[in-house]
């Protein structure tokens, strides 16, 4: 027997070139060549593998597991790609989400300007600050210069004035250090503010389109809702004629059985009336019987006295 799980195989699926992908009770998903040779054998899961297959095109495998776990593999070389979701989220949810990265990326907008107009400020008033050393070295390079053309009457004047020219010109070159950063700085925030801007508009366009078809879900539930409504109005409807109907139905056996009594007692009474006359009948015929007997006896008796 071919042995390609371990507790046996719980899912078999081909690809187009005859290739098989299997899932087994020992938490694995191998794939094989038309002859039974093991090809691959991916990621293991935490439980029993139920599920296996390969894509339209064959390059990556789909496989899950007892949990519920959808794992994506790429054929070539076996490596996990993506996990899928068994339970995505509704229109309503996406767009809820939407909205608040959109308003999270609006605020983080906000936030990066704060920071760049700080940043700024900054700048402008290291730029003062540069022009002032600037102005500050062109002064000291003025007196420099009497100072070097007056070298003779105040030498010692000029010397002094020399090692402050130096000072300023250093100062001034950390100032300028200093302004090149800042300018750095601005132009990398610039950059940052740009992607998040453009990442906020892609975040509002996914909004608005979710939002559509939010707004479509809700007219076609309000759509279904009515036909709800005229289905329950004429369910109402049929109610109430089959409750007249049921009340109709219901006075009719009523009549019927108060016409069924009526007729009743007027055949009770007829017989009643039927066997008195019977009674009266046989009283008759009786005193007839009576009669003519006597009758008889009487003519009998006459012929006898003759």
């Amino acid at each position: 027997g071919w042995g390609a799980h371990g507790g046996g195989a719980a899912r078999v699926a081909f690809t187009h070139d005859g290739r098989l992908v299997t899932a087994g009770r020992d938490n694995l998903v191998r794939a094989w060549d038309q002859n039974g040779a093991q090809q691959k054998q991916f990621e293991g899961f935490s439980d029993i593998a139920l599920a296996a297959v390969f894509t339209h095109d064959g390059n990556r495998v789909l496989g899950g597991d007892w949990t519920g776990e959808l794992r994506v593999w790429e054929y070539a070389d076996g490596k996990r790609v993506a996990n899928l979701s068994t339970n995505p989220p509704t229109l309503a949810m996406i767009a809820d989400e939407q909205a608040k990265l959109a308003a999270a990326a609006e605020a983080e907008a906000a936030k990066l300007a704060a920071e760049l107009a700080a940043l700024e400020k900054a700048a402008a008033d290291q730029g003062v600050a540069v022009k002032n050393a600037g102005d500050l070295v062109a002064t000291t390079k003025a007196a420099a210069d009497k100072a070097a053309e007056e070298k003779t009457a105040a030498a010692k004047a000029a010397d002094d004035a020399a090692k402050t020219a130096q000072a300023a010109a250093t100062g001034a070159e950390q100032g300028k250090v200093a302004a090149d950063k800042l300018t750095a700085e601005r132009a990398a925030l610039e950059k940052a503010l740009q992607e998040k801007l453009a990442a906020e508009k892609d975040a509002l366009a996914k909004a608005a389109e979710a939002k559509k078809a939010a707004d479509a879900a809700a007219t076609a539930k309000t759509a279904a809702d009515q036909t709800v409504a005229t289905k329950d109005a004429a369910v109402k409807d049929t109610g109430t004629k089959l409750t007249a109907a049921q009340e109709a139905a219901n006075k009719a056996v009523a009549d019927k059985a108060a016409a069924d009594k009526a007729a009743a007692d007027k055949a009770a009474a007829a017989k009643a009336a039927a066997e008195k006359a019977a009674a009266a009948k046989l009283a008759a015929e009786k005193a007839a019987q009576e009669a003519k007997a006597a009758a008889e006896k009487a003519a009998q008796a006459a012929t006898a006295a003759k």
